[in-house]
């Protein structure tokens, strides 16, 4: 929750859900207070945003199995094929959860020849040693996404909290990718572990709750809008058939990529929490 606020600080269900943890689980009622004036601030910034709305088109699957289920069924849903020229003004968007795998997807596009919008504001870890392939500026979208006509033809991550601060002028396609909430639990207190940082106290329990109640928010987000299309990839299918999600990706970008460079840099040794029979195993030594 922290981390969203601190991408998104007017995010208010962040604020509600933090006011909640603090007040039923924590007993800690003056931190409890604080985020609940934090959430009714956040609540009047928001109301006073007035932005069309968005129109996404859903392709790949069913957006509650999206969002909710990393066994993702695909159903028969097409998209518009999109030529070089096309994609040459498209703003590609890849967004996910935290460590759901937003950076190895841009490392793909990457690695298949797509220019990519970044900056070295947050530089490689332990956690993402190839690079998290952020771009500082999209932390203040709300205020102002200007910045996204830079992006035209190239891939740029906006975490999905964000993608409603879009600017409506152009036009986008987006790679949603999905991953076990179990798995993305597990690595994300790792990290906050490692790094000493406030809410790896919180049980995984407390934060998968948080996690589903962000993911029905953005399926409601989602599920309203209706003309940009967007492709929802899994995690898992990414790093145990690689090449084969190079070639769902490239196929949603208009087949310009080269699809075995894409595969070729996913790496099996950065996948270190693992759902397995519905526990999740840490495999740090990998």
């Amino acid at each position: 929750m922290k981390t969203a606020i601190s991408l998104n600080p007017q995010y208010p269900a962040a604020y509600d859900l933090l006011e909640t943890i603090y007040t039923h689980h924590k007993n800690d009622f003056q931190t409890a207070k604080s985020y609940r004036k934090k959430a009714i601030d956040a609540h009047e910034h928001v109301q006073q945003i007035k932005q069309a709305p968005l129109s996404v088109s859903l392709h790949q699957s069913e957006p509650q199995e999206i969002l909710t289920s990393a066994n993702l069924k695909n159903n028969n849903h097409s998209y518009l094929p999109i030529t070089r020229e096309e994609l040459s003004e498209t703003v590609i968007v890849v967004s996910g959860l935290p460590r759901s795998g937003t950076s190895m997807i841009m490392q793909m596009l990457q690695a298949g020849g797509l220019a990519l919008l970044f900056d070295d504001k947050r530089p490689e870890d332990q956690d993402n040693p190839m690079g998290y392939f952020e771009f500082e500026p999209t932390k203040q979208i709300a205020k102002d996404n200007h910045f996204l006509e830079k992006a035209k033809g190239k891939g740029i991550k906006i975490i999905p909290q964000l993608l409603k601060y879009l600017n409506k002028k152009l036009s986008y396609r987006i790679i949603f990718i999905y991953r076990d909430l179990d798995e993305i639990i597990a690595s994300q207190q790792v990290m906050l572990e490692r790094d000493n940082k406030k809410g790896a106290e919180i049980s995984s329990k407390e934060l998968k709750s948080a996690y589903i109640k962000q993911l029905k928010q953005i399926q409601m987000f989602i599920e309203s809008i209706t003309q940009i299309p967007v492709y929802y990839i899994s995690h898992q299918l990414c790093i145990e058939k690689p090449y084969e999600g190079a070639k769902k990706i490239n196929d949603f970008l208009g087949n310009i990529l080269e699809e075995t460079k894409m595969g070729k840099v996913v790496s099996k040794r950065l996948y270190r929490q693992r759902c397995k029979k519905g526990s999740v195993k840490a495999q740090e030594n990998l």
